[in-house]
């Protein structure tokens, strides 16, 4: 190639280049004058707001993280029920409460079925329970993780006897330990179903 081709090839190139540029998202630094404002007027004080649910009441880390912090905690290692398998690939988890909630209880989660909208039903099976899980002495259980499904989960009831329910997972992008609401779910056989 000689140096005449080569000269216009780069300033073809240059050319493609400015135009590519130039058509990238270029704005009107002028908008127009009849652009219609808009306004986002506040609600007033009167218009009832919907409640936003409460966030969860307890608090779930890898007891290894925060075992120095703790001081004393109850080990249920021995009572939660688990299979061999499950035992042998468990984390321990620690569970604290910030206020004293009652009925505190940690459940298996088996999905059933996926509704319309693509939301998972989820029977519970109950392997840990507990009257109480107090403020000022944390709970430390294993839980088995065997895969992306959610598998685990928690609940307890407010001082007003709202029961909440919650999944547990393991955050594939990080592996910190992710809490998401359920919803109980109506059942015929007597069975705990939760939705989420």
């Amino acid at each position: 190639m000689n140096k005449t081709a080569k000269r216009a090839a780069g300033a073809l190139l240059a050319a493609l280049t400015i135009l590519l540029c130039a058509g990238c998202g270029a704005k009107n630094a002028v908008e127009p004058a009849s652009a219609p404002q808009t306004q986002t007027e506040a609600p007033a004080e009167s218009d009832p707001q919907p409640e936003e649910p409460r966030e969860c009441a307890v608090r779930a880390d890898y007891l290894d993280d925060v075992k120095e912090q703790l001081g004393a905690y109850d080990d249920v290692s021995d009572v939660v029920a688990l299979d061999n398998q499950a035992k042998e690939w468990a984390v321990t988890l620690a569970f604290r409460a910030e206020e004293d909630v009652a009925d505190f209880c940690l459940f298996a989660l088996e999905l059933r079925d996926m509704d319309e909208s693509g939301r998972a039903l989820f029977t519970a099976a109950e392997t840990y329970a507990a009257p109480a899980l107090k403020a000022d002495v944390p709970l430390a259980a294993p839980l088995y993780f065997p895969g992306d499904i959610l598998s685990n989960g928690f609940s307890y009831a407010e001082a007003d006897g709202t029961a909440r329910y919650f999944a547990l997972s393991i955050s594939g992008k990080d592996g910190s330990l992710v809490v998401t609401p359920l919803e109980a779910a109506p059942s015929e056989a007597g069975e705990l179903l939760l939705v989420g």
